[in-house]
């Protein structure tokens, strides 16, 4: 489950924005450790500056995966997008459990209004399945390669 607002958590330092503009092998890599009951996200916020009238859709691009446990087996995981009229993230779809990276192109049409809110902010949320618990379920991370939102 989501969180029920959104979610900054700490900024990106230089090196780990520059791991995810392009598709290389450089990861941002965010790791939970811990019997902490809850899910590893990757928390987003894209500023866009064209007005809400002129936006047709929304193009996100993620390449990446998750894994889950101390022995880092596979895991699955999802992708929100903040809407403000309902205030709550809404899913946009589930990226299933691989090792090996895979790229999820998600594409938003028609009235994207409730999308982006006064400041141009749009926050997409990035995370995993696993809950983390005690013993070998104590870890979870996702590793983001590329993470893009083209407007158009």
């Amino acid at each position: 489950m989501p969180p029920t607002s959104t979610v900054t958590g700490d900024e990106a330092t230089a090196g780990e924005y520059s791991n995810l503009v392009s598709d290389d092998g450089n990861y941002f890599l965010t790791t939970k450790t811990g019997n902490t009951g809850n899910h590893t996200y990757q928390s987003f916020n894209f500023k866009v500056t064209q007005s809400t009238k002129s936006i047709t859709s929304f193009v996100i691009t993620h390449n990446g995966h998750a894994t889950r446990r101390t022995d880092d087996l596979a895991d699955t995981y999802y992708f929100y997008i903040w809407n403000y009229t309902s205030v709550s993230y809404q899913l946009l779809t589930t990226a299933s459990a691989n090792l090996n990276d895979q790229t999820t192109e998600i594409t938003l049409t028609g009235n994207n209004t409730d999308l982006k809110d006064g400041s141009g902010n749009v926050y997409i949320l990035v995370e995993g399945d696993h809950i983390n618990g005690g013993g070998t379920n104590a870890k979870s991370q996702i590793y983001t390669d590329l993470m893009q939102l083209d407007v158009y």
